[in-house]
């Protein structure tokens, strides 16, 4: 009778092989130069994200602007409740009046959900 060999062995080395040379390709990738950060984070912080809102006061003291109805100019979910916009010093407050629109370009950085605050690189009216 003819009996088969027994290649266990080498389905175990060759298995293990496979692993090792794997766990390799992805030391290789992971340790190659990439950039840190999201790519739609890099053009938000070039140009801004513009969003619409309603001033509802002006505090000229604070250099700020309390805005409500606050949502991307582009279109998408409205932020709820009423933020404060720090005012960039070129641009002045006397403008800005109760029940305006305005468009504010943000930097995504500067942009604290927790606090309602967003700190704009540009305001205008609309």
């Amino acid at each position: 009778m003819n009996k088969k060999p027994d290649r266990t062995i080498l389905y175990i080395a060759g298995s293990v092989i496979l692993l090792i040379v794997a766990i390799a390709a992805t030391s290789y990738i992971n340790s190659s130069a990439s950039s840190k950060t999201d790519i739609r984070a890099k053009a938000s912080v070039q140009t801004g994200v513009v969003y619409e809102g309603i001033v509802n006061s002006v505090d000229t003291g604070a250099g700020t602007l309390l805005v409500e109805s606050v949502k991307p100019q582009n279109g998408g979910m409205a932020l709820s409740g009423t933020w404060t916009v720090l005012i960039p010093p070129t641009v002045s407050l006397g403008e800005f009046s109760a029940g305006m629109g305005v468009l504010i370009t943000v930097d995504s950085k500067k942009f604290n959900i927790q606090t309602h605050t967003v700190e704009a690189k540009n305001v205008v009216g609309k």
